[in-house]
């Protein structure tokens, strides 16, 4: 993904907000208990999950299951939610993107410098570094302790991998929303 769109991305972040209609969205699709989680993330973290799940209900075809529809939907607004476990500025989310996409070429170093930050107790911004790559597994852990479907915390664990569901449509869908929003 280019830096400028990931500088796009920055910019909405900065000033997200939060609407009536999209309360009533976490409202429809949330468990109560989920919606504590929604709640945590950072309103920037809560829009870019309600800009996923109101382009996949635009896109999603009329008369799939429902239970396929608020499947995929609930992981579009959790998806993020393990990024809670640590507290990450903006501009310090902008400097992981960069350093991801400087270190991705050495995946051995880029591995090595993010585990630093495992234990909960680390340096803060190798906890924050270490979070941020590992957000969807420690999300999915958030969301069974929560009792979520387990179809839900299966996909939130392999968000970032569009080859994990490859014979669901919703997902891959999810997946480039993710990606772009």
């Amino acid at each position: 993904m280019p830096l400028t769109h990931r500088y796009h991305q920055y910019c909405k972040a900065r000033t997200a907000e939060i609407y009536s209609q999209d309360i009533e969205l976490v409202r429809k699709y949330l468990t109560k208990p989920e919606q504590v989680l929604f709640y945590r993330m950072p309103v920037a973290d809560q829009r870019h999950s309600l800009d996923v799940a109101g382009h996949l209900l635009a896109q999603l075809k009329k008369g799939q299951s429902t239970e396929k529809t608020n499947d995929i939907v609930t992981v579009a607004l959790l998806h993020d939610t393990g990024k809670t476990a640590a507290p990450f500025s903006l501009p310090g989310r902008g400097l992981y993107v960069v350093l991801k996409k400087i270190f991705h070429p050495l995946p051995w170093l880029w591995t090595g410098l993010t585990g630093l930050g495992k234990h909960p107790k680390s340096n803060l911004w190798l906890r924050n570094l270490y979070v941020m790559q590992h957000h969807a597994r420690i999300g999915a852990e958030l969301l069974k302790e929560i009792a979520t479907r387990p179809a839900v915390v299966k996909m939130v664990a392999k968000h970032g991998d569009p080859s994990a569901f490859p014979n669901s449509p919703e997902f891959l869908l999810f997946t480039d929303l993710d990606r772009v929003n």
